[in-house]
This record gives structure tokens, sequence and C-alpha cells, in this order.
């Protein structure tokens, strides 16, 4: 009987979906397929403010409240969300996983890879990589000029390797690379490139 519970979910979900009439938003998404895929309980044109459950993954335009599951999906999501692999164009919240990408986050990433264009609020993983932040970054490996990005921190860097293209606030790791400085470097090699002296040890500022 459990074996056979996920085949008629299957069956099920699509024909609940096509029966429904179109609502303003619904409070429950159960989703079963990957993002963008009609196996979900609503559709992807209808907003989900209350419980997402991704059983598989399920894609939504706009969801809020609570997010579980294994592949998340979402033009924009407000709310908390707690998914293996998690993107979204806009995230306000907390969005927790293995794999968390957004295009503008407002709020917390916290996942081994964490990946934003525009953030404005934390990112602790092990990669962390943002190309416009103001806020803080907690990783081993912070921002990432090196994969031909123009990154710029207006904030915090603490992690094993921190590199940016601009950075005003502070970075604290073993090496902190930028090209241009405007606040303090702590660490074992402190380089900024524009710099007539580029790499010093221990502590450098620039005001």
């Amino acid at each position: 009987m459990k074996k056979l519970l996920p085949f008629f979910l299957s069956l099920l979900l699509p024909l609940l979906a096509l029966s429904a009439p179109a609502a303003a938003f619904s409070p429950l998404q159960i989703g079963l397929g990957w993002p963008r895929s009609d196996l979900q309980l609503v559709s992807s044109n209808t907003p989900v403010i209350g419980l997402r459950l991704n059983l598989i993954g399920s894609y939504n335009g706009t969801a809020a409240g609570l997010d579980l599951g294994l592949l998340s999906s979402a033009d924009t999501f407000s709310g908390i969300r707690l998914n293996a692999i998690a993107q979204s164009d806009t995230v306000n919240g907390i969005s927790l996983g293995l794999f968390d990408g957004a295009d503008t986050l407002n709020g917390l990433q916290l996942a081994p890879i964490a990946i934003a264009l525009d953030a404005r609020g934390v990112q602790l993983g092990l990669f962390n990589w943002c190309n416009d932040l103001h806020g803080v970054q907690i990783g081993f490996v912070n921002n990432g000029t090196y994969l031909g990005s123009h990154s710029h921190v207006h904030g915090v860097q603490i992690g094993f390797f921190n590199v940016v293209q601009s950075l005003c606030g502070v970075q604290i790791g073993v090496a902190n690379v930028t090209q241009s400085l405007y606040g303090v470097q702590i660490g074992v090699a402190n380089v900024v490139n524009e710099s007539d002296f580029p790499c010093l040890p221990l502590l450098r500022a620039s005001f």
C-alpha cells in the first residue's frame, strides 16, 4: 500500500489542478515534479501563501510562508524555505539548503553553496558568492572575482579566502584580496592590487 500511494498521488494531483477553479491564492502547494512541472497541486500561476511541500519539486511565480522539500523554484519568495536546492529571482526572508540561489536576497542565506547577485543581509556557507553585497559573508571562500565577476562588498567578509573587486568595509581571513580598498584587511596576506604595496601581512587599512 505504501508503494502505491505515490503512484495514486501522481495521478490525482494533476486532476485536482485541472478541475479546481482559479483562485486568488492557495494556502497549500504539493509538488511531485521538477520545477516548472504541471505535476503539482495548484498551477504555477497561482500564488501560494501558506505551506509549500516540495516532495520532489514545485514552481510558483509567487510563494510566501513555509517552503520545505527537495527542489524549490519561485520568481518571488517571502518567508522561510528549507530545501536541498532552491532558486528564486527574489528572496525575502530566510533560506537554508545545500545549494541556494537568488538574483536578489533580502535576508539570510545558509547553505554550503550560497549565491546571490544582489544581497542585502547575511550569507553563511562554505562558498559564498555575491555580485553586490551590503552585509556580511562568513564562509571558507567568499565572493568570486576569479569567476569573472566584478563583485563589490559593503560590509564584512570573514573566511579563509576573501576576494572581491572593491571592498568598503572589513576583510578577516588567511588571504584577503581586493582591487580597491576603503576599509581594513586582517590576515596573513592582505592584497590590494591598486596599491603601491600590493601585499602586506597581518593588517592594512585604507581610507
